[in-house]
């Protein structure tokens, strides 16, 4: 079992991403309508779960595998705008999450110098989409300004670690420009004016790219295979079914009464949390040095209930059904809840059994 400076890093960091994620989640909560006692942070629930929770694990899970360990203080960094979220200072968060920001577009680089990729291109792309939303919001406090920026970001950063593992599968040339056609596509309608044409040609991307992701990458392979491969590989394909809706829904011009929390929701809940679901069990391991993967077939409970909380939320938001809008908001947000509390679980099993297997062998 490792222990070293980069793990007790990560343990001070990850409790400041996983505040973050549960400040955000009582937000939304806050704004679906729930009567809940918040500072004005909630108004900042997009920022908080996209910068301070998201920003922050995924600069962790890069810095951590630096040589210089003091990069780890920029995740810390990143993580500490919930801080000024909470004493209700978001200028100040904003100066942290545009730090850690910039922090990820040096790292990202520096992995592109070093160990030059297609994946690598990407993930660096991806940096440059989430400064430029900060600081595009930082502007002018408008979130529709940055929230494509947002979607760009975590599409490119998830589909780069997928396209990094297409190198173990039979992926020809002409099948891999086909992503990068949508990529390009997916960047245009970024920078064209949203409600001019770009809503149409960002949807036309984030579609091509979960239907890319749902032929392409080895989902097939892992749902035949068993345990964690299994469940990681339902996971995936879930999510790209959530992306692939996400971008139609994207590309609709409609009167649908609560259209705006459709698209968003079906891509950060739908897309982006089934992949955390998946990825989870196996990368947080990997940044606390532990050569296991945490696994228990109640993870497929949460991700049951991820599922069908979000389809009766996308009904209720088509419909304009109030409540059914509140509570399948409510159990969206505990679910997730649900899954870390199960990861954190089983973290705690794993590490005291790694502590009786070294015991055993020292003795």
């Amino acid at each position: 079992m490792k222990t070293s400076f980069a793990v007790y890093s990560a343990l001070a960091i990850l409790p400041l991403a996983l505040l973050s994620l549960l400040t955000g989640i009582v937000g939304g909560w806050y704004r679906l309508g729930w009567s809940i006692p918040i500072s004005d942070s909630a108004g900042h629930h997009g920022l908080i779960m996209v910068g301070s929770f998201f920003g922050t694990l995924i600069l962790l899970e890069k810095t951590a595998v630096l040589p210089q360990k003091k990069v780890l203080l920029l995740p810390f960094v990143n993580g500490l705008s919930l801080v000024f979220f909470l004493a209700g200072y978001p200028s100040a968060a904003m100066i942290c999450l545009l730090v850690g920001a910039t922090s990820l577009i040096g790292v990202c680089f520096y992995f592109a110098q070093k160990y030059p990729s297609d994946h690598a291109t990407l993930q660096l792309a991806g940096s440059l989409l989430l400064a430029a939303g900060h600081l595009l919001l930082s502007l002018k406090w408008l979130y529709p300004l940055a929230v494509p920026y947002w979607i760009g970001f975590l599409l490119c950063t998830i589909t780069s670690e997928r396209l990094e593992l297409t190198k173990f599968l039979p992926v020809r040339v002409f099948q891999k420009n086909l992503l990068w056609a949508a990529l390009a596509i997916l960047f245009i309608g970024i920078l064209a004016p949203f409600h001019i044409w770009g809503q149409s040609i960002l949807a036309i991307g984030m579609a091509g790219i979960g239907l890319w992701l749902l032929k392409y990458d080895m989902v097939a392979i892992a749902i035949r295979k068993s345990g964690i491969h299994r469940y990681s590989g339902i996971l995936l394909g879930t999510g790209y079914i959530w992306l692939v809706i996400s971008g139609i829904l994207t590309g609709l011009a409609t009167d649908i009464p609560f259209y705006y929390d459709a698209l968003l929701h079906t891509f950060f809940v739908g897309f982006v949390f089934n992949m955390i679901f998946a990825h989870a069990p196996i990368i947080l391991p990997s940044v606390l040095g532990w050569i296991v993967k945490l696994y228990s077939p109640v993870l497929y409970v949460w991700a049951i209930f991820l599922q069908g909380s979000l389809i009766v939320r996308i009904l209720a938001d088509i419909n304009g059904w109030i409540s059914g809008r509140l509570w399948a908001g409510m159990i969206n947000g505990i679910t997730i809840i649900g899954f870390f509390l199960t990861i954190l679980v089983l973290s705690i099993q794993t590490r005291s059994r790694i502590r009786k297997s070294l015991t055993v062998t020292r003795g």
